[in-house]
């Protein structure tokens, strides 16, 4: 599989012919770079579609690439179950950092029969765990929907009684002026009776 994404041009393949442990598979990638520029501190990881090959060397690294160079890097996967794989790659460019990821492709050649035997338990597996994290993940959605309505009621509560408050301290500062305005007027109704007696006499 020979592919190209700036900045790196790269290409997965299997390895047949090298001696390995029973039920692993040598994967070997090459890179290049395609860009005019020099690539430092490069960190490469082989990735598999399901996640759960073991690759004994996952990531590999190397100081730099440059223009045009290329790089053979060499992956032991024990108990591959799939040929789709995919690769990340962190670096940096000039004084930039950048990562880089490859599409998911099927990688030409042979997975060992003995381990495509065991793909259909393994995707049931999956499936399991999967139907598993929805079902918690939809109990987790409704504690938590069950969460913001009980929320939602205490803070209307909390307003109601906030307005109940506010309401009942206007009333008690209108009746308080109210009864102010009264005995002021009741005073100012009684000077007046007493001016109008002194008037009189």
């Amino acid at each position: 599989m020979l592919g190209t994404k700036y900045p790196l041009e790269y290409e997965i393949t299997l390895d047949d012919m090298t001696t390995r442990p029973e039920g692993s598979q040598w994967y070997i990638v090459r890179l290049r770079n395609i860009s005019k520029t020099l690539l430092l501190d490069l960190e490469v990881q082989l990735v598999f579609m399901d996640g759960q090959e073991v690759v004994e060397n996952e990531k590999q690294t190397f100081g730099s690439l440059g223009p045009d160079e290329p790089r053979t890097m060499r992956f032991l996967v024990h108990a591959p179950v799939t040929n789709e794989v995919y690769l990340n790659v962190f670096g940096r460019e000039r004084k930039s950092y950048f990562y880089w990821n490859s599409p998911l492709k099927a990688v030409e050649g042979v997975v060992h029969a003995e381990q495509q035997a065991k793909t259909p338990s393994r995707l049931d597996k999956m499936n399991e765990k999967l139907l598993s994290e929805l079902e918690l993940a939809k109990v987790n959605l409704h504690q938590r929907q069950n969460e913001a309505i009980a929320k939602i009621e205490t803070l209307e509560k909390k307003a109601l009684k906030d307005r109940e408050r506010v309401k009942s301290k206007i009333a008690a500062r209108e009746a308080e002026i109210e009864k102010k305005e009264e005995e002021g007027n009741e005073t100012f109704d009684r000077w007046l009776d007493g001016k109008g007696d002194a008037d009189s006499a």
